[in-house]
């Protein structure tokens, strides 16, 4: 009984929130927009950010892959899981 009326409160919950999302998603992107149109600039700034950081993330990536290195700290192979079940 009370599984169902969680999964009752839940599944509310999520019909509210896929009704919720797109209008929220679509007053930002009309803001966005507008502040684009506004200024410009912003979206040269932006577009240079993720040039800059698309190149540096390339570099990387290739320095790794060619000196055939695996090991780095963000790569960590674990050899005990992160989550036992049992």
């Amino acid at each position: 009984m009370v599984l169902a009326v969680a999964l009752r409160i839940i599944l509310n919950l999520l019909a509210v929130h896929l009704l919720a999302i797109p209008g929220i998603m679509l007053v930002a992107a009309t803001l966005i927009a507008r502040l684009l149109e506004s200024y410009p600039l912003i979206g040269y700034i932006g577009t240079a950010l993720f040039v800059c950081i698309g190149v540096e993330m390339f570099y990387e990536d290739m320095h790794r892959f060619f000196s055939g290195e695996t090991n780095h700290g963000e790569y960590r192979e674990f050899s005990a899981p992160l989550i036992r079940i049992g």
